[in-house]
Order: structure tokens, then C-alpha cells, then sequence
């Protein structure tokens, strides 16, 4: 068949219902037939999607995915790595990153602990700043104290990939020919020629 349809009701259930129903057979058919509902990611391609995916999915703006992605890729290359003084994975987390050395956990907890620095008081408007003092000194009081008192040098390293990062985003986030902003004719945000 050309497609497989399955279609359900539930008395008094509505669509917040239908929505658990729904996850939860995915996840029973991913352990079952995969053993796991852990997506893994190979090569640097998927690694760069999923960081930018998760970027996007916690509503970070294009630029700052590309600093998130530009950081992996300093930090790793997108590859799954232990390093000999206990830095782990994409990242380099240390031994408080819990599942540090699963790729997808990688990258969520980087989020995670991104996030909370961010929505923190003493967050920058700055994304690399905030990116600096979660990676270099997390227990500072604030990205700017982090900043002025850190390595300076690290800072340098992880804007040293901007260019890759920024072709990697226009590359897996945007390769969809545009799309239509809100009120807005559609926009081809991938500097590529339209399609005639």
C-alpha cells in the first residue's frame, strides 16, 4: 500500500488526551521494535540538525542557534568525544552532565543548563556571553562577572566556527526553498535563487 492510516476516537477524551495517547504508542513501538526512544545521531550532518533543532524547538532565534552550533563545533567537531581530562561528548560536559556520553542527552542538558543561565538575573543579551559562563565558569554569579574574569582566549575559539555554523544553519535549518512569516508574502530566507 502507498500509505497506512489509523484513525481513533476516545469517549470524553479530548485533543491534550489524544496527544498522550498518541506519544505514548510511539514510544511503545520505538522500545519495541528499537529497543530505545533515544534517536541516535551519526554523523556530523544529523548532530548539526538535532543542535539545531533544539535550538529552534526552545524558540532561540537563528542567531542564536548559530552561536549554540558554532560552539559544538569548537568543542568537538559534532563528534562524540571523551576527552582524557573527563570532558564529554559535543559539549565537553563534565561528570555533572547526567547521560553525558548519549548524544541526544548531550546536547539537551547543554540546553538545559543554556536556558537556565539565560533565564537567570544575571544573564547578558549576549548569547555568546551566556555560552561563555555556562562553559568556562557556571558558578559566577553573572555572564558579564564570567566574562571579565575568565579565560578570554575561550571566547575567541568558539566565534573562530561562525562561518561553518553559519553555512551548516542555511544549509539544515532553511534548505526548504522559504517560508511564510506571519503577515508576510512568502520569504526565501536561504539566499538561494528562487526556484522559476
Amino acid at each position: 500500500p502507498e500509505f497506512t492510516m489509523l484513525e481513533l476516537y476516545q469517549a470524553y477524551a479530548d485533543y491534550g488526551d489524544m496527544m498522550a495517547l498518541t506519544e505514548e504508542l510511539v514510544a511503545h513501538l520505538a522500545t519495541e521494535i528499537c529497543g530505545t526512544t533515544q534517536l541516535s545521531y551519526g554523523g556530523r550532518e544529523e548532530i548539526a540538525k538535532a543542535i539545531l533543532g533544539e535550538a529552534t524547538s526552545r524558540g532561540y532565534s537563528d542567531q542564536d542557534a548559530t552561536a549554540t552550533l558554532s560552539t559544538a563545533l569548537q568543542e568537538s567537531d559534532l563528534i562524540m568525544r571523551n576527552n582524557p581530562q573527563g570532558w564529554n561528548g559535543i559539549y565537553q560536559q563534565d561528570t555533572s552532565y547526567p547521560g553525558r556520553d548519549n548524544v541526544n542527552t548531550n546536547i539537551s542538558e547543554f540546553f538545559n543548563r543554556l536556558d537556565i543561565k539565560r533565564a537567570s538575573e544575571g544573564a547578558s543579551s549576549d548569547i555568546w556571553k551566556n555560552i561563555f559562563w555556562l562553559q568556562q565558569a557556571p558558578s559566577i554569579d553573572t555572564a558579564e562577572n564570567a566574562f571579565a574574569g575568565g579565560r578570554q582566549g575561550y571566547m575567541d575559539e568558539i566565534k573562530s566556527k561562525l562561518t561553518e555554523a553559519q553555512t551548516m544553519t542555511a544549509t539544515y535549518l532553511y534548505d526548504r526553498g522559504g517560508y511564510l512569516m506571519p503577515n508576510e508574502v512568502g520569504t526565501n530566507r536561504t539566499k538561494k535563487p528562487e526556484p522559476v
